[in-house]
């Protein structure tokens, strides 16, 4: 089972040596935002990602109601440990994130979550 993210605004997260993070953009609701994905290790070194289905992540998000479901589609960035994902938050209010990698060969699934506003 997936650990199940805290809600409020929290977009950092660890799993077993890993870190990732979303960066800190307000998010308001019906607007694309995009955001910062980087993974590290807990020393703050980058983390090894090789690609996963095809991608150097994968992420979703559900609002608390758990009523629907944003496939987030992340793109490479300069770094390998590093991209952006574009999102449109379509209602102010919490949502509970997931974010998928593979670091150094291990697939992980790390919780996060962010706080949109009106």
């Amino acid at each position: 089972p997936w650990p199940t993210p805290t809600l409020g605004d929290v977009r950092t997260g660890s799993l077993s040596g890993s870190v990732a993070t979303l960066s800190n953009q307000v998010l308001r609701a019906g607007k694309m935002a995009m955001l910062t994905l980087r993974f590290t290790k807990t020393d703050g070194s980058p983390a090894d990602i090789t690609p996963y289905l095809g991608a150097f992540a994968h992420v979703i998000a559900t609002p608390t109601d758990g009523d629907s479901l944003i496939h987030i589609h992340p793109m490479n960035g300069s770094l390998p440990n590093e991209g952006m994902v574009h999102v449109t938050f379509p209602e102010a209010g919490d949502y509970r994130i997931w974010v998928q990698f593979i670091d150094a060969g291990v697939l992980k699934t790390v919780p996060l979550s962010v706080t949109v506003t009106k």
